[in-house]
């Protein structure tokens, strides 16, 4: 699986998701530069206020729990 705007291989490590419209991978961090600057779909290039905000809230939620995990889980240094 590959991250459609970077290119790069998504890790089972990474913070990804899949977007609403087109069910397209993406990172989480790739997903939110995109959204900052253009306001489709990287890929299908949908022009849909509700897939774009579906997808939003999925992406906030995502990185909320993983915020909440990494605070939860004790990091090895």
């Amino acid at each position: 699986m590959f991250c459609s705007i970077c290119l790069t291989k998504i890790k089972k490590e990474d913070e990804y998701i899949e977007n609403e419209c087109c069910k397209n991978t993406f990172h989480n961090s790739c997903l939110e530069e995109w959204y900052k600057i253009k306001e489709n779909c990287p890929l299908c290039r949908r022009n849909n206020e509700i897939i774009q905000e579906k997808t939003k809230t999925k992406l906030e939620n995502v990185n909320t729990f993983i915020t909440i995990l990494k605070l939860l889980i004790p990091q090895n240094n």
